[in-house]
């Protein structure tokens, strides 16, 4: 991990950290109908890159998986820095976007390069082992979808396959 933590108080664990992080809460899709979402994400550091890998497994839609994949450019971080990543998502396709860090709260925007899709989410630290993550993705300037999720901090047996 290459960090500038010139603010004491900036002390995300969060992607500046490798581990795996449960998520449970509500996905909302175009039609706002609730449904409950479950699942995990990981994040472990490369040589050249961080990646982050999420999946969450859409109950009572036949099971359906939101499975995605991030590639974050490491760099010095420090307050209102940000982070440039790439990834894809098997339905958006290719994306990019950036993290940007402040004192409580890592914000993402994002978009797909084909520039359909964009959108955000932030993550707000409750303290070391929980954040609260919201977000949502727009196709155009209609709402696709939008999302309500805790994230504990978690053991890697405890979630990912």
């Amino acid at each position: 991990m290459i960090t500038d933590l010139t603010e004491e108080s900036l002390n995300h664990t969060f992607l500046l950290e490798e581990g795996v992080w449960k998520a449970a809460g509500e996905y909302f899709g175009e039609d706002n109908q609730k449904i409950r979402a479950q699942g995990w994400i990981r994040v472990h550091y490369q040589v050249d890159h961080w990646f982050v890998a999420r999946n969450l497994t859409l109950e009572g839609t036949r099971n359906a998986e939101l499975i995605n994949h991030y590639y974050v450019q490491p760099g010095l971080i420090s307050l209102g820095g940000a982070l440039l990543w790439t990834g894809h998502d098997p339905v958006l396709g290719e994306m990019r976007g950036h993290y940007g860090l402040l004192k409580d709260t890592i914000l993402c925007q994002f978009y797909s390069i084909d520039e359909r899709y964009h959108g955000n989410e932030s993550l707000l630290q409750i303290d070391a082992l929980h954040y609260k993550a919201r977000g949502m993705l727009l196709d155009g300037w209609r709402k696709s979808s939008a999302w309500s999720l805790d994230l504990c901090r978690a053991e890697e047996n405890e979630c990912c396959e």
